[in-house]
């Protein structure tokens, strides 16, 4: 049974008001336009309730389902025959959607308002799926949906009809093996000794895959229910609790971050929670950790900030900051009254049935855990367990989250339905909003920005949402396109193991023939640095500690000095250059840009920029 019911006639919208629709809608349906604005409001508005009423049912079976009807909806079968009003609607549908093994899933490709705004359509494709222990799924049917609806007096819509006809479905299980195929391509060609990866369509996770090993010492297999760390992927934590604590009024982003930590030099506490989760206070990048796990750690990393940690004004350049993070962390933590990994425990993970995410190392190891490892020395090399497994709770804010691919996708669920599950809101939707909107514009990439805790592209015409994640033995992919309500989750227990070859090649299946085709790579042109080019960019450019940059003039030419070795700097782009060893191969990239508010200028790189010595050259 796909979306219950069948249309073999009377296929055009007209036709079906007619049949279906009380007088008063159907004059409306021809009603004079208003503003585009406005339509286009509807429009938005209209695609969000079908997405709920999507959500609904899967939450709530045929109650979920009616609570979306009009008291005289109906519901047309492959017969012709309406099925109109709740009761007679309850004894079609009950059967099918109250069954907790099987699900109706569904999402609106197209959405149709009326000029007048009092009537809209949509249509998209239908599944009807049978659910395993873990929520993957197999495909039982596949269809069309096309959803009449109503706007009521009290701006609500309502569904005045329902209908469906069946189609094929597309075979899903060998891409899903190809993709399987390409991890463990990729696990063996970057030493990874394993990994977990999860897809997430609409509300279910379709795919769920673990492959390698958890630990190259026991040779132990890796399980889709391990816990591994995601790094720099808590970040989007740390964002939407301080979000979340926002919307509660007990944490001001606009704010100096004095007003919560009075202790800290003016330069620091100047600056605001917005700006520390979008990488763009201007504070230098510090991944060091010490201390132990205990809560007092955070506030003690916090103390040691000095005015050496800043680097530039407020808003001059987006740059990458640890350091950032770990006071942001401080802060959530001072604004809640609590340690940070309780308040995101409660205000974020036990909302969303994050079950076996946390922040404590002594919790996560009474689960089936995935051990961190070094990556190989060499390619005849093998990865080893990282001894002793970190545990710091500086680190807790910028990364350390030890969660399941399962717990990650429950997550990614929740950030695009806005926060909802079902009929069920779980978390501020204001919130989710907020992390998303872009805040930090990144150097070179017009596509690419940060909002709090969040990275925000641009993939093929569509918003992607996620961070990557590396560190202490781990790496993660986290990437959701809420628009087409797709994610990839990749975990991986080996340092900084990005698999972004898998992750490519996932979103090239879920995204395949619905928007504009992924951009090619820009090809990189060379050319020889001009005189006064040379002049202009040479000196040294600082980060963090030990993180410095050094061009030096040799003969009207530029080479970067990198632990003794000089590399010949060649322009690439209007404001891109790159350091070449000597048979060109190209070893680093950077951008060329001036601060906002000081004009100082940097060399930005790996998501961090360099700011030059005032000295100069």
């Amino acid at each position: 049974m796909n979306r219950g019911i069948f249309l073999s006639r009377c296929l055009s919208v007209a036709c079906i008001v007619s049949m279906v629709a009380p007088q008063g809608h159907a004059q409306a349906a021809s009603a004079p336009a208003r503003s585009n604005a406005r339509v286009d409001s509807l429009r938005e508005q209209l695609r969000q309730t079908e997405l709920a009423f999507a959500a609904a049912t899967a939450e709530r079976g045929i109650e979920g389902w009616l609570s979306y009807f009009s008291d005289s909806g109906t519901q047309l079968l492959k017969t012709g025959r309406i099925v109109r009003g709740h009761a007679a609607i309850r004894e079609l549908m009950t059967a099918t959607l109250n069954n907790p093994k099987r699900r109706l899933l569904w999402h609106p490709t197209i959405v149709e308002v009326s000029p007048s705004g009092e009537m809209g359509y949509t249509y998209g494709p239908s599944e009807f799926v049978a659910l395993d222990s873990v929520g993957r799924k197999t495909v039982l049917g596949c269809g069309t949906f096309m959803t009449v609806w109503g706007r009521q007096k009290d701006g609500r819509w309502k569904v005045l009809a329902d209908m469906g006809s069946e189609a094929e479905c597309r075979s899903q299980p060998d891409s899903w093996s190809g993709l399987d195929s390409t991890l463990a391509g990729e696990l063996r060609s970057t030493g990874t000794p394993g990994a977990v990866l999860a897809i997430v369509r609409n509300d279910s996770i379709v795919h769920l895959a673990a492959l390698g090993v958890a630990s190259t010492a026991t040779g132990a297999p890796v399980t889709t229910d391990m816990v591994f760390r995601v790094a720099s992927a808590t970040k989007m934590f740390t964002g939407l609790a301080a979000a979340i604590l926002a919307e509660r009024r007990q944490l001001d982003l606009s704010a100096p971050v004095r007003r919560y930590a009075p202790f800290l030099t003016p330069s620091i506490g100047s600056r605001t929670m917005a700006s520390l989760l979008s990488h763009t206070a201007g504070l230098r990048d510090n991944s060091s950790a010490s201390g132990g796990s205990d809560d007092a750690g955070l506030a003690a990393a916090v103390r040691k900030l000095g005015a050496s940690a800043v680097m530039s004004p407020a808003g001059d350049v987006y740059s990458y900051s640890n350091s950032g993070f770990t006071l942001a962390g401080y802060v959530i933590q001072r604004a809640a009254g609590a340690p940070y990994a309780d308040v995101v425990d409660s205000v974020l993970l036990r909302p969303l049935g994050m079950s076996r995410s946390t922040f404590r190392t002594t919790i996560a190891m009474t689960y089936p855990i995935a051990l961190g490892h070094t990556a190989p020395a060499s390619a005849r090399d093998t990865a080893r367990v990282m001894r002793p497994f970190a545990d710091y709770a500086e680190v807790f804010p910028r990364g350390g989250l030890l969660s399941t691919a399962e717990d990650m996708a429950r997550f990614a669920m929740a950030v695009m339905s806005r926060g909802r599950r079902g009929s069920e809101q779980l978390i501020p939707a204001a919130a989710v909003d907020s992390v998303m909107r872009p805040r930090g514009d990144v150097p070179g990439d017009t596509a690419s920005h940060y909002g709090l805790g969040m990275r925000v592209v641009l993939n093929r015409g569509m918003r992607e949402l996620g961070h990557y994640g590396g560190g202490f033995g781990y790496g993660s992919v986290v990437r959701m396109v809420p628009e087409a309500r797709v994610a990839v989750i990749i975990l991986a227990n080996r340092n900084s193991a990005l698999l972004t070859k898998t992750a490519d090649s996932a979103f090239a299946t879920l995204l395949r023939g619905t928007t504009a085709a992924a951009p090619s790579p820009r090809p990189a042109t060379r050319a020889p640095l001009s005189v006064a080019d040379v002049r202009r960019l040479a000196g040294t450019y600082r980060n963090g500690e030990g993180q410095v940059l050094e061009l030096v003039l040799r003969r009207d030419t530029l080479a970067l000095v990198d632990e003794g070795e000089r590399y010949t700097v060649v322009r690439t782009g209007t404001d891109r250059i790159a350091a070449t060893d000597a048979e060109g191969t190209i070893v680093m990239e950077f951008v060329t840009v001036r601060g906002r508010v000081s004009q100082a200028p940097y060399l930005f790189t790996f998501g961090r920029a360099f700011r030059r010595d005032a000295t100069g050259k």
